[in-house]
């Protein structure tokens, strides 16, 4: 099943029992690759984006990987960092960090409304290995969910 922004995570971004229920209902289809997840907070790209950027959003994924595998499904957690995809009225007003500093065309959605995209701050070096390290620490190991 190819990946879709389904946006039910809520303002927390832990997936609860819709998003289990979801996934669960489309066990069969054959490998499911989830939407996409923030692995830290700053690169929250949507509202009600679902995390893995702490414990609790971690928890949650855990019970949609085990509904899947209980029907028999195979899951793979998309991480994704949305870069001069996001908004600071999305990513709880935290920089947005981009490769450059192009803004988007366009507008995104957030709690407040339809906002243009903002000029990004370029990466540093060091900001984009920290990106890297959030990737590695999200990365689901032997079946966990990676926290």
């Amino acid at each position: 099943m190819a990946p879709m922004t389904r946006v039910r995570a809520g303002s927390s971004g832990i997936p609860g029992d819709l998003m289990v229920e979801y996934y669960r209902q489309r066990a069969s289809v054959g490998l499911i690759i989830t939407e996409g997840t923030y692995p830290d907070h700053a690169s929250q790209g949507y509202v009600s984006e679902p995390g893995i950027a702490t414990d609790e959003q971690a928890a949650g994924w855990q019970q949609v990987f085990e509904a899947v595998h209980a029907e028999g499904g195979r899951i793979v957690l998309q991480i994704m960092h949305a870069g001069c995809g996001t908004h600071p009225d999305i990513n709880g007003g935290r920089r947005v960090l981009a490769p450059s500093t192009i803004a988007r065309d366009g507008k995104t959605v957030t709690e407040k409304g339809e906002q243009p995209y903002p000029v990004p701050e370029a990466m540093t070096t060091a900001e984009t290995q920290a990106a890297r390290e959030d990737f590695v620490t999200a990365a689901p190991d032997r079946g966990d969910t990676g926290r």
